[in-house]
Parts: C-alpha cells; sequence; structure tokens
C-alpha cells in the first residue's frame, strides 16, 4: 500500500532534510519497519495493508536542516523531532505538531521511554487509544476542514472555545515551533523537563505528560511575548492552566430528544464501549428513562440513547458482569414525590443493548438502587438506599409516597431471572434491626471475595454512616445467605451550620473503594474527608486536603494513584474537579480541572447549559464546563471519564422561583493520565 507523508513545523519554515523512521506498533515492542533519510518535506512509502492484528504504525521524524523565514538553518542533532501515529489505509499522512502533541497525549500509557520513542501496547489499547487521537488531529494532520462537522472533535462544541483543551492542546504545538526555531526556548524546555534520555522534544513532551502537574509557570512563561503560530492559543496570566492536561468533552448522547443530564456512573463493556448511568430530563427534576452508550473514542453507539428494561432514573448504580458481555443498571428516581418510583429496580441488558430485564425492571428487594457490582461467581450485589423522603432537587409533591421496603444490600444470584428457583437475598441489619434511612449508597468486593459496603446514614433521622465487610455463603441445598463480618461506625461530629446542624456519626459516606494493599477508603459527602480502613475496617486515619471538597467518588489506579471526584459547587474558594493523590503524601494533593476557553457551556442542542426561567428570561450563563463530579473511571488506554453530574450553581438548582435544573451536561475524559484498566 502507497503512503504519502508530508512534513511541516509552521508558518515560515520550510523543511530541507531530515531522517524518518516508521514503526508498526505491536504488543511487546514497537517493530521497526523502515529508516531513511529524507530531502525534502514530502515522500512515499510502500507499507503493508492494515487489515491485521496491529493495524497502527507511527513515524519519528527527526529534522535535519531547514529554512526559518528565509534563513538556512542546520538543526541535526538538536532534537527537533515530530511524530504522527496513523493507520497506512488513511493514504496520506500528515507529520506535524499537532500529531507530535496528540499522539504523545493520546498513548502516553503505551509509552515506555528509553531514549527513544517505543509505543506499543494491546490491540484493545491501541485502538482506544487511536480513537481519542483522533479526536484531537486527523491523520491527515488536519484539525480544520471545510465544515465544522468535518473538523476534529477539540476544535468545535462542547469542546472548542468552551473549554480551554483547544487553546492547550495549540499552546503546545507552539511550544514545539519555537523549540525548533528558538535555541534559547529550546535550551530552557530541555533544562526544566530533563531526566534521562535524549535532550529533543519528544522526551521533554513526555516529562509534562507523564507530571502534568510540574513546572507549569515555568513552561508557561517561556512563551510570553512570543506570537501564535497556532491559534488558539493560551495568552495571558488569566489563562495559565492549573495542569498540562488535555480533557476532550462528550455531550451528544445520540438523540437530541434524549440530551445527557446527570451523569453519575460509568463501566466499559467487551467493546470497550462506555455505559453511561443518566439521572435525569434534561432541564427537569425528574426521572430520565435513558441511559447513554459511548464508543470507546467518546461518539455514541449505534443504540445510544438505551431505553428499555425498566430504565428510570439511573443513579450511581452501573455494574459490568466478568466476561463483559452484561451490564446491570441500578434504578434510583428522582424528581418530585409523585414521579419516584416505589422500590427502584435494576435493569439488564446485553452488551448489544438488548434489553433482558421485564419493562419494570427486576424489584426484588430492592428499594431506591444506588451503587453495584458483580463478584467473582458473576453474583450480583446491589445497594438500596432505603428511604422514599423526598431528595434534592424534589419539593414535596402531591403524593407522600411510603415505602415498605428497608435500606439493604441484596444480591441477586447468578442466575436469576432466569431460573425461578433463584431469588433473591438482602440483608438489612445493619445495627441490630431494619431501617429505612440507613442510605446504603455503594459496595465492591475486596480480594477475599467480601462485600465492602458503604452506609450514607441520615442526619435527620440521626443514623450514623458506616462501612460493613458481608460475605455471601451458600449452603448445601442451595441457599444463599449474607451475613455481616465486620463493622466501622463514625464517630465524628460533624458541627455543621445554623442552617444545617451536624449530627454525631453522621457524614453521608458515598463512594467505597479497595486499594491494591487491602486498605478501604471511603469519602464523606459532608466533611470532604476521605476515611482510611484497614482490611478489617480498624480506623486507621483520615485524608484531607484544600483540593478535596464534598468528595462524592474514588477512584484507584493500578500504581495507587487515587482520582477524588469533587461534588463542591466551586463557588468561591471550593476546588471543582479532580483530587489527584498517593494516599502515602496526601500533602502533594493536586486539583485536575477544565477552565473555560471563554465561551459559555451550551448543551448539545445548542441552547445554553441552564435555559431561561419561567418568564423567559435567560439565565446566568454558566463558564464551566466541568461541573459537580460524583465519579471517574479508567478506560483500556488509561483515559479519565469523568461524570458532570450536577450544574454548577446551587442558586438556580434551588430557587423556587424557577424551575429546578440540575442534571450536568456530559463526560470530560482526560486523556492518558492514569494507568489502564
Amino acid at each position: 500500500m502507497k503512503v504519502d507523508f508530508k512534513i511541516s513545523i509552521g508558518h515560515g519554515v520550510s523543511i530541507n532534510s531530515g531522517y524518518a523512521s516508521i514503526y508498526r506498533i505491536e504488543e511487546s515492542s514497537a517493530k521497526p519497519i523502515k529508516a531513511l533519510e529524507i530531502a525534502g518535506n514530502a515522500f512515499s512509502l510502500e507499507l503493508e495493508d492494515a487489515e491485521k492484528v496491529y493495524p497502527y504504525y507511527y513515524i519519528v521524524f527527526a529534522v535535519y536542516d531547514c529554512t526559518i523565514n528565509g534563513t538556512a538553518q542546520d538543526l541535526r542533532g538538536n532534537g527537533i523531532e515530530l511524530v504522527a501515529v496513523f493507520n497506512p489505509s488513511s493514504g496520506t499522512i500528515g507529520v506535524n505538531p499537532h500529531t507530535a502533541v496528540a499522539a504523545l497525549f493520546a498513548f502516553a500509557q503505551m509509552n515506555t521511554q528509553t531514549g527513544t520513542l517505543n509505543i506499543h501496547g494491546t490491540p484493545r489499547s491501541i485502538r482506544i487509544a487511536y480513537g481519542m487521537k483522533n479526536n484531537l488531529v486527523f491523520d491527515n494532520g488536519d484539525i480544520l476542514r471545510a465544515t465544522a462537522k468535518e473538523s476534529a472533535v477539540i476544535t468545535r462544541p462542547p469542546n472548542g472555545l468552551e473549554t480551554n483543551s483547544y487553546r492547550l492542546f495549540n499552546f503546545l504545538c507552539n511550544l514545539f515551533y519555537y523549540y525548533s526555531t528558538d535555541p534559547a526556548t529550546r535550551d530552557q524546555l530541555n533544562d526544566i523537563t530533563y531526566s534521562t534520555g535524549n535532550k529533543n522534544f519528544t522526551n521533554c513532551m513526555m516529562s509534562i505528560v507523564q507530571q502534568p502537574f510540574a513546572n507549569v509557570p515555568a513552561i508557561y512563561n517561556l512563551l510570553n511575548g512570543k506570537t501564535a503560530v497556532f491559534e488558539p492559543s493560551l495568552a495571558g496570566d488569566a489563562q495559565q492552566p492549573g495542569a498540562w492536561a488535555i480533557a476532550i468533552k462528550f455531550n451528544d448522547s445520540g438523540s437530541g430528544n434524549f440530551l445527557i443530564s446527570g451523569t453519575a456512573f460509568v463501566v466499559f463493556d467487551e467493546n470497550d464501549r462506555a455505559w453511561i448511568a443518566n439521572n435525569f430530563r434534561q432541564g427537569t427534576p425528574d426521572s430520565a428513562t435513558h441511559c447513554i452508550v459511548l464508543e470507546a473514542d467518546g461518539k455514541p453507539a449505534p443504540f445510544s440513547p438505551l431505553t428499555g428494561g425498566g430504565i428510570l432514573g439511573a443513579g450511581f448504580g452501573m455494574a459490568v458482569n466478568n466476561k463483559k458481555d452484561r451490564i446491570a443498571i441500578g434504578n434510583f428516581g428522582w424528581g418530585s414525590t409523585q414521579n419516584n418510583p416505589l422500590s427502584g429496580s435494576v435493569s439488564l441488558f446485553t452488551s448489544a443493548g438488548v434489553p433482558l430485564s421485564p419493562v419494570g425492571g427486576y424489584t426484588e428487594s430492592t428499594s431506591r438502587v444506588q451503587g453495584m457490582c458483580y463478584d467473582k461467581d458473576d453474583n450480583l450485589w446491589i445497594s438500596s438506599w432505603g428511604t422514599q423522603d423526598p431528595m434534592a432537587p424534589a419539593p414535596p409533591g402531591v403524593y407522600n409516597t411510603t415505602g415498605d421496603q428497608y435500606s439493604s444490600i441484596t444480591v441477586y444470584p447468578k442466575g436469576y431471572g432466569t431460573d425461578p428457583a433463584i431469588r433473591a437475598v438482602s440483608f438489612t441489619d445493619f445495627y441490630g434491626s431494619p431501617n429505612p434511612h440507613y442510605g446504603t449508597f455503594d459496595v465492591v468486593m475486596d480480594s477475599e471475595g467480601y462485600g465492602i459496603v458503604s452506609c450514607a446514614g441520615s442526619g435527620k433521622h440521626k443514623v450514623c454512616s458506616s462501612v460493613n465487610k458481608m460475605q455471601l455463603t451458600k449452603d448445601s441445598a442451595g441457599n444463599y445467605t449474607l451475613k455481616l463480618v465486620q463493622q466501622w461506625v463514625s464517630d465524628l461530629v460533624y458541627q455543621g451550620t445554623a442552617d444545617h446542624p451536624g449530627y454525631p456519626g453522621f457524614e453521608d459516606l458515598r463512594q467505597v473503594q479497595v486499594a491494591p494493599d487491602g486498605h478501604v477508603y471511603v469519602g464523606g459527602l459532608l466533611t470532604g474527608r476521605i476515611i482510611v480502613l484497614g482490611p478489617d475496617l480498624s480506623y486507621k486515619g483520615e485524608i484531607k486536603s484544600p483540593v478535596i471538597n464534598a468528595a462524592w467518588g474514588i477512584k484507584i489506579d493500578k500504581k495507587g494513584t487515587m482520582y477524588v471526584a469533587n461534588f463542591g459547587t466551586g463557588q468561591g474558594n471550593e476546588p471543582l474537579g479532580i483530587a489527584v493523590l498517593d494516599p502515602a503524601n496526601p500533602d502533594g494533593a493536586q486539583l485536575l480541572t477544565l477552565p473555560t476557553g471563554g465561551e459559555e457551556v451550551r448543551l448539545a442542542s445548542g441552547q445554553p447549559l441552564y435555559g431561561n426561567d419561567l418568564i423567559n428570561n435567560a439565565l446566568t450563563p454558566c463558564y464551566s464546563p466541568l461541573m459537580r463530579l460524583t465519579s471517574t473511571n479508567i478506560d483500556g488506554a488509561g483515559n479519565l471519564w469523568a461524570m458532570n453530574n450536577w450544574k454548577p450553581s446551587v442558586y438556580i438548582d434551588i430557587s423556587m422561583d424557577i424551575s429546578t435544573n440540575p442534571g450536568g451536561d456530559g463526560v470530560i475524559v482526560f486523556l492518558g493520565i492514569a494507568i489502564p484498566e
């Protein structure tokens, strides 16, 4: 297959010669294919067809000499390297600053840097990374085309200038331009980022990608006073980022009739599709009857938005079985009291989007479902919240529904729903007697097969928050039993405020996680702390940080890095975003966020995020593309997916003279920032 390459650096630069090295990306290491000196800025090669297990290649082009604004310059040995990842079937391959920055971010977790770029990984991880790369730049090197829909995702809403990612992307491309054309910039960037390996732009950029919070002001100041070759770019003190992280935002559900609203939790199936719980109908406080399924590159799956199977106000419950071909969705139910479900339910789908649950979902032993997970035997563990009390943003309704279900942890054994003889097993006695106000919120499995369960508790009803270790057993007759093995009950006194007094032992616990070393971590929504427990649930301490606020979601990657999803509003000094930390060194916690690029946030429909009030006055525009978060998760290429659960403005959410409008508008994906799952 003939492949045509075109090389460029930017305005005023003509490449006269260089050295091209072509590699095929394989699992254990990149395979060298061809290496040759090139005269000029274009050449062609014959490469194998792309219809193979490893269809992706990359090129490293070292610039030897060029003409800069009419002056010939010998750059041999100065580390001016351009990179591009491509599929040969694209035919024409661009190699330029945009392809270089895109490749190094999207494939960050598939690069072992030993002085020479070495991109390798499983077919799955490379495919995911390649799809995300295409959101930044096409194989032919273009980011802009004739129409907006044909332009790269990063250039247009909900990205474009609604976030700072497009500006940041171009800033790094400008950094490459001046690294190539200005020896002082080159030397300074080498000094700032150099650790090991060759002094070249590839290694500088990999240092930036792998340490996104390091040296931000020093790197940013390198372009002070320099003209941006690639625009729009970051400019001025107000646009200095908090981290060198590129994020892509997705808000297209696949249908204008079912907008994304209130994403809460995400899991990935056998095809690396993202299954996303969706709380609301956009613009209302009421339960949604759909969920979202996105392809690995963020585009809507063919069957998204997902309906049927009993979906009604999916909350924190989204679980995938061990083969990743069955997805369970937990339905909590939202909105005014008359719209709340009596018992909640569980919906079940194949990975192709085919409903397996009845039209009303499975309702046995459920009471407003929240977190769920499968154990190693594919038993489905379900957290049932319990209480039917109206929750924000629900005002009191005309039907004062009283449920007869208690807070519980429920298990649907493998085979439930297909064999009438296999029934649910449930546990409700966390403190010795059933209670609808334990607020059973989340469940995960530890390495020994125990279920670790968080109970939020209830200040109003003075029920303490707790973490519980549960055991599922099966006797010789095939009967299942759930029992409480160990328990930690919060003894913290949350002081609260005059309007919202604290209650002994109540801190509204949320997501619970088990680290690789067996320690248990759980976030306190009201206290803003991360509680640390031993494998036996003995108290080991707490993590607090100025960048942790209303800790809702916790994710720990395979390296042990913790990502805390903040549910705080971001108003005043509240941090809005994701706290990133090493639990062993919490004082080093950093905040990962996504600032505005200058334009207001709009829904996928093109309407302003908040819309209008009841008398048709436009509400205050929103400039927070990343909103109040409930969770993050990591895909097979190390991309961190963050769930925009709630809009940022408390005033608009709770004001009684306008329609309540809580649900956040999409998901944010930070490229290559975590260890792949």
